[in-house]
């Protein structure tokens, strides 16, 4: 009886501090998957089901997530995208190039980054760049004060509309 009785408070104490692996045999957390998860049911971090509209947003680690907004100012915006643009050159002084969109609207708003490295040794503080929203297309405007002519740039843009 007093064997049984250690047999089993030595595996009881292994199975309350185990970790559970699905799909790996050495898991490194509570429980870890490795491969494909499919939910049927609610995500409840702290038993709640969050709302409709809601995403899941990280408050870092040893923290329960959190049901948060997407967008601050969801009444005022309808959809959102990301765009690239051709590549293009843009000579020195004053350029612009218009994207048409069907989408965009006066009060649209875009932010835009350079796609890949841009040419060395350039001042790209001298390079400025203004984006207008139109009805029905954007306008960047480039005031190129680098001294150089900056040849086959490409950018992308993610616009809120």
């Amino acid at each position: 009886m007093k064997v049984i009785l250690v047999f089993l408070l030595i595996n009881c104490s292994t199975f309350i501090y185990s970790q559970v692996g699905i799909g790996t045999t050495n898991p490194s957390e509570k429980l870890e998957v490795v491969g494909n998860v499919k939910f049927s049911g609610a995500i409840m971090p702290n038993n709640d089901p969050g709302t409709a509209g809601k995403i899941l947003t990280s408050n870092g680690p040893n923290a329960a997530p959190t049901w948060s907004t997407a967008m601050l100012n969801q009444s005022q915006t309808t959809a959102m995208g990301k765009f690239f643009s051709e590549t293009f050159n843009i000579p020195t002084g004053y350029s612009s190039l218009t994207l048409n969109d069907p989408n965009c609207v006066i009060t649209s708003t875009c932010a835009m980054t350079w796609v890949g490295p841009l040419a060395n040794n350039v001042d790209y503080g001298d390079l400025v760049t203004t984006i207008e929203a139109q009805n029905g297309k954007w306008i960047f405007h480039f005031a190129n004060y680098t001294g150089f002519n900056l040849t086959n740039h490409q950018f992308s843009f993610f616009a809120f509309y």
